[in-house]
């Protein structure tokens, strides 16, 4: 047995160590669960996203020192102009009750740890199998794992959205196979437990599923991109703007419209002066056009959204630019127009004209910007219109 290893085995030896919060995806649940559920987190970060935290920031906080992958999700800023930043690390100083770090960070300062982090009133946290996490050896987590993709009803986490009532726990220890009797895990003593779906007729339970596998299809995600000056982090819509541009999420778009997706990392193309002017031209060329074919139709919300970003940028200007046919394309709220995405993007998530949220309006880099002043002041300069 390896250090990492022995490491891995005494931490686990310890109940209140036996939580999920070894990768993102575990941390990343955690959060969802708490945003959901925690009277404290749920007030203060209840409708934010959870993202992952950069290798060099990690360091920063104490507590998080010796994790590889982080996830966290944080308060709107505070009167003082800090932020409090919400982790699914546990706290190993907190008492009886399991707390979650929780620091308040303030730009020019040293992230300040809460004596008391989040989770501690709230039962969900306080079970170790509720958490989903539990001592399991590589080949038991296997055979666990196959177990519950071959034999119907059986789900390792309560799917979101379904009916308590319609579940029953069954511990790992008590799992056997149908056709034998034998124990799944006959060697396992933990308190782990996996649920089990009484009256097959309800199918509730694979409505998370089925909406994750039908965004994966499309390209999408519902896991804010982590480079925010991607251009996938920049083009986050709720499902209901995506599903007028795109058939197959339209029945999502109806029973959730207020899901938020991204276009997963890499499906975009990143806007340049000759992808840019191919994709306005086709578009403007498209919207005048009595038929539809396939040229028009394919990758039809992507080149929409790569000609928004283009504008953005300033690619469609100059000599050889377009800015007529995207001037046209933009107010035009056709299958082929802009108008619509282009006011999705600019409410945000925040749809209340009241309380406009700029985070989520079209991002440009600096460079980017630097670059439209001074192509600005050339044009001025030179009495080009």
């Amino acid at each position: 047995m390896n250090i990492d290893k022995i490491i891995r085995k005494m931490l686990l030896e310890d109940d209140k160590q036996d939580i999920r919060g070894f990768d993102f995806n575990d941390q990343y649940d955690i959060l969802e669960k708490g945003k959901l559920y925690c009277s404290d987190i749920k007030a203060r970060a209840g409708n934010r996203n959870v993202k992952r935290m950069e290798s060099k920031d990690i360091a920063k906080f104490p507590g998080l020192v010796g994790n590889s992958e982080i996830a966290y999700v944080t308060s709107d800023k505070l009167k003082d102009g800090s932020i409090i930043m919400f982790f699914a690390i546990q706290d190993p100083t907190s008492k009886n009750e399991r707390t979650f770090y929780t620091y308040n960070v303030l730009p020019g300062q040293a992230p300040r740890k809460y004596t008391t982090g989040w989770g501690k009133d709230c039962p969900q946290m306080q079970e170790t199998s509720e958490l989903g996490k539990d001592t399991l050896s590589p080949e038991q987590k296997s055979t666990l794992e196959a177990f519950v993709r071959d034999n119907k009803g059986y789900e390792m986490t309560f799917p979101e959205g379904a009916n308590q009532g319609e579940f029953e726990k069954i511990k790992y220890s008590d799992l056997t196979y149908k056709t034998t009797g034998k124990k799944v895990l006959p060697d396992y003593q933990g308190p782990g437990y996996v649920y089990f779906r009484k009256g097959l007729e309800n199918v509730n339970q694979v409505k998370s599923t089925q909406m994750s596998d039908l965004l994966d299809k499309t390209g999408f995600t519902r896991i804010e991109p982590e480079d925010p000056q991607s251009p996938e982090a920049n083009a986050g819509f709720y499902i209901v703007d995506v599903a007028k541009d795109l058939e197959s999420l339209k029945p999502l778009a109806t029973e959730s419209p207020n899901t938020k997706i991204w276009p997963k990392p890499g499906t975009l193309k990143i806007p340049s002066r000759g992808t840019c002017r191919d994709v306005i031209k086709l578009l403007n060329r498209c919207s005048k056009s009595t038929t539809i074919t396939s040229e028009c139709t394919t990758d039809l919300w992507k080149n929409k959204v790569l000609a928004i970003q283009c504008g953005d940028k300033n690619f469609v200007t100059g000599a050889l630019g377009v800015g007529d046919e995207f001037n046209q394309i933009s107010i035009d709220r056709g299958r082929y127009g802009l108008a619509n995405l282009r006011n999705a993007l600019s409410k945000g998530f925040d749809r209340s004209e009241e309380n406009p949220n700029p985070q989520f309006a079209m991002k440009e880099s600096l460079s980017s910007k630097v670059s439209k002043m001074l192509n600005e002041e050339y044009k001025r300069r030179n009495f080009i219109k």
